[in-house]
C-alpha cells in the first residue's frame, strides 16, 4: 500500500469513493426460479425471453464515511449513464451538505 493511500485512508478529510456497476437486470414477469423471496409461487411467462425494461445498478460507496448511494438507469450507453450518475451524487451530495447544520 502505498504512503498516499495510507495517509488518505487516515484523514477523515479527504473523500475517498468506490464505484462499481454491476449487471443488467430485466424487469417483468420472468421466473426467477418462479418463486418471489417469500418463497411463494408466481405467475410467470413460459419463457424468459420477454420483458418490459431493464436497470443498470450503478453504486457509489464513500469510503471514509461508510455511506453508500445506490442509482438505477436505463441507458444502452453504461459509459454515458456513470457519468450522469456520478454528477448527480455530486448534486446530491452537495444539497445533503448544504441541508447539514453544525
Amino acid at each position: 500500500m502505498s504512503n498516499r493511500h495510507i495517509e488518505a485512508k487516515q484523514d477523515k478529510g479527504i473523500l475517498r469513493i468506490s464505484i462499481d456497476t454491476k449487471a443488467v437486470v430485466k424487469i417483468g414477469e420472468l421466473s426467477r426460479g418462479e418463486y418471489n423471496r417469500l418463497q411463494t409461487p408466481l405467475q410467470t411467462c413460459d419463457h424468459d425471453q420477454h420483458w418490459d425494461s431493464i436497470l443498470i445498478p450503478f453504486g457509489i460507496h464513500e469510503i471514509n464515511h461508510d455511506h453508500v448511494s445506490l442509482y438505477f438507469g436505463n441507458s444502452s450507453s453504461t459509459a454515458h449513464f456513470i457519468v450522469d450518475a456520478l454528477e448527480q451524487w455530486y448534486e446530491d451530495r452537495k444539497e445533503h451538505k448544504k441541508n447539514i447544520t453544525p
